[in-house]
Parts: C-alpha cells; sequence; structure tokens
C-alpha cells in the first residue's frame, strides 16, 4: 500500500505523530485495529525518533481543588481526638499537635484546623441536643493511626 492508499484515520493519525500527539495512534491499537506494513513501518520510525505525550482531554473542566474522599463529620470527630490525644498523652501544644497531624497525614495545616474546628462544632451540637457520643479510647486512637505516634 502506498501513501494514496491510506485510510482518513491513518492519515489524522499520521498528522497527529507529526504533530507530536500519540492519543489518536493509541485509540486506533486499542480498539483491535492491525496496521498494514507501510503504516506500521511509518509509526514505528515516528516513535523511535521523537519522544510523545499521550493527551488525554477531560470532557468536563474541573475546577478548584478536587473532592476530598474523607469528607465526613466522623473524620473531622477523630482529627480532634488525635489532637487532645497528643495534648493529653505527650504534652504538646495545640499548635504542635495541629503541625503533627497535618504533615503525619501530608495535608495543609490550614485545613486540619477548619476540620478540627468543625469537629468540634458537631460534637457542641450534639451535646447541646441531648445526644451521646461514644468517644474512642487514647489506644484505640494510636492503634488507628500508627503513622502519627510512632515518629513521637
Amino acid at each position: 500500500m502506498y501513501e494514496d492508499d491510506w485510510t482518513s484515520e491513518q492519515l489524522d493519525i499520521k498528522k497527529s505523530l507529526d504533530k507530536g500527539d500519540a492519543a489518536p495512534l493509541v485509540k486506533f491499537l486499542l480498539r483491535g485495529e492491525r496496521p498494514y506494513s507501510v503504516f506500521k513501518e511509518y509509526i514505528m520510525s515516528r516513535l523511535i525518533s521523537h519522544d510523545y505525550v499521550i493527551k488525554f482531554e477531560p470532557r468536563q473542566a474541573s475546577v478548584g481543588r478536587p473532592k476530598s474522599t474523607q469528607q465526613n463529620l466522623f473524620y473531622e470527630v477523630e482529627l480532634l481526638h488525635i489532637k487532645n490525644c497528643l495534648i493529653k498523652k505527650f504534652g504538646m501544644r495545640a499548635g504542635e499537635a495541629e503541625h503533627l497531624i497535618a504533615k503525619g497525614l501530608n495535608s495543609n495545616f490550614d485545613y486540619v484546623t477548619k476540620k478540627i474546628r468543625s469537629g468540634k462544632q458537631f460534637l457542641s451540637f450534639l451535646e447541646k441536643n441531648g445526644h451521646e457520643y461514644a468517644k474512642p479510647s487514647d489506644e484505640e486512637i494510636v492503634e488507628k493511626y500508627p503513622q502519627l505516634f510512632n515518629d513521637i
């Protein structure tokens, strides 16, 4: 086959490869299509001679920080218990405990303080409305988050 015999899709793939985009080629191959010998030789020569970036464009642009998988009230209350455990067991100041939590959980200090504050507000809301909350023991907290307490 000569270049005149190439399909329009193969010509589009060729143009994309010339521009440095290998995504159409990957889509072509993932569909189970088999390139014929001249097309295959062209592909191999282009891939060997250049560095390609495969681009995947999202259908809907995302705005802002991605949502955390741990955004719930009980996680916030757990952060509060971790802070209280660090203060009580190791005699840390509140700020030191919050910094240690943020570092240990690979998070942002402001994020951690906001979540701890939200956990406090949730517990005070429960208390005001006559609900009870069974607080976990310090040993349970230490067992659940060993990455925070092993370095101390």
